[in-house]
């Protein structure tokens, strides 16, 4: 280390002391005026880590101070002398009002919907809510009184009962069904092992063709699950469908 001569100047003590920046050429010339050149490398790439955590971290929060007008107010204070943070009001002008959008949203709906809450059917935006599923009674009701004698009356029996099942809904019932034998969610239920594929094919295709894969498993499996519990959760499960087949379980 230079020795200063106590006869030379403040400024020209400044330059000598900084005079070892002329010898820096690069990194390791910067680890040796620090003293640090003799360290291992994993510990050089620590320290090197850490300053460029804490240059990022103090850069964040300045620009967060910055950014969310703390040194501007502190600016107005220390010139007016005054507090100018603002109250609830002034702060939620500048902010996205959900309520109001809420009921903006409410207001087109009553539009587009002006029936009365209380009726007996379902508004349409409840039809769109619920499940999907066959006509379960008038589908009855033609199996019952359609006779199938030979291969003409199998077909026009087949036609209309295609009239009270929605469409896509035998296609995704079908392919739900096989998924669920080659992977069921769980133990088979005695005395009913189909039990847990159809209760897996009716909630899969309940959810429509329009819903995602993604959910149609997952809600399907999640029906699965709470129906095919024991032989009771089955015949609850399985007699609520059939009353309720719009219902959304869980």
């Amino acid at each position: 280390m230079k020795t200063l001569n106590a006869d030379m100047s403040d400024l020209d003590k400044l330059f000598e002391a900084l005079s070892f920046l002329k010898e820096i050429r690069d990194l390791d010339s910067v680890l040796a005026a620090v003293g640090l050149d003799s360290l291992p490398t994993a510990q050089k790439y620590g320290i090197l880590f850490g300053i460029i955590t804490f240059t990022v971290t103090v850069t964040t929060v300045i620009g967060l101070l910055v950014l969310g007008g703390s040194f501007k107010r502190m600016a107005d204070q220390s010139r007016t002398g005054a507090a100018s943070i603002p109250d609830a009001i002034e702060e939620r002008v500048t902010r996205p009002l959900l309520l109001e959008r809420l009921l903006d949203a409410q207001e087109r709906l009553l539009e587009k919907y002006p029936q009365p809450l209380l009726t007996e059917k379902m508004t349409p935006l409840c039809e769109m809510l619920l499940n999907i599923a066959p006509d379960v009674a008038k589908a009855k009701e033609v199996m019952e009184n359609l006779i199938v004698e030979n291969e003409v009356d199998k077909k026009k029996k087949d036609a209309k009962l295609k009239d009270f099942i929605p469409e896509g809904y035998e296609d995704n019932y079908v392919q739900a069904y096989r998924r669920c034998q080659d992977k069921p969610g769980g133990a088979t239920i005695s005395g009913v092992p189909e039990a847990r594929f159809e209760a897996y094919a009716r909630a899969c295709a309940g959810c429509g063709s329009y819903a995602t894969a993604t959910y149609c498993r997952s809600y399907a499996r999640l029906y699965e699950a709470v129906a095919c519990v024991n032989h009771a959760s089955e015949k609850k499960y399985r007699e609520h469908w059939l009353e309720r087949p719009g219902g959304i379980v869980g």
